[in-house]
């Protein structure tokens, strides 16, 4: 096997890197607990994100209904509306939390079901999280189109 190579700015220090695990657990950790609460708690959530966050998720509107780019906070406000009307995450199991200095990987089995068509589906995901201080600044996601699609379209 080859050496792997890393792009960026050279070796991520220790500090870094544990300042971004605790971040991404404590941020999982509040969104899970809508499979709880069945509440998205804004404010909580935003709280983890920077002023001009970007989130980026793939798919098309509608059969993927909160697929795009969205930036900054009143987008993110926007993005947990979409989200309200119509996703009920019924259950998650992170698989791995991969973190490397100011970037984390969760990779993560969900359950999932559609407040506006009654369906359910399920899916495996990753999320790219990339820190600045102590907040994300970067929210990428690479979900299961095919399968949310056939659930929300």
């Amino acid at each position: 096997m080859g050496a792997a190579t890393t792009t960026g700015q050279g070796t991520p220090d220790a500090a870094g890197t544990e300042a971004t695990r605790r971040l991404v657990s404590a941020f999982m950790d509040a969104l899970l607990g809508y499979t709880v609460s069945k509440e998205y708690r804004d404010r909580e959530l935003n709280a983890y994100f920077t002023e001009d966050i970007e989130l980026v998720l793939p798919g098309t509107r509608p059969a993927t209904p909160w697929a795009g780019t969205w930036r900054g906070q009143a987008e993110l406000a926007a993005f947990w509306e979409v989200c309200r009307e119509h996703l009920d995450i019924i259950s998650h199991d992170i698989q791995h939390i991969i973190v490397e200095g100011d970037k984390a990987v969760v990779i993560a089995f969900e359950r999932y079901g559609s407040h506006v068509t009654g369906r359910t589906g399920v899916q495996t995901y990753a999320w790219l999280f990339i820190r600045r201080g102590d907040q994300f600044s970067h929210w990428r996601l690479f979900e299961d189109t095919e399968a949310i699609s056939r659930c929300f379209g």
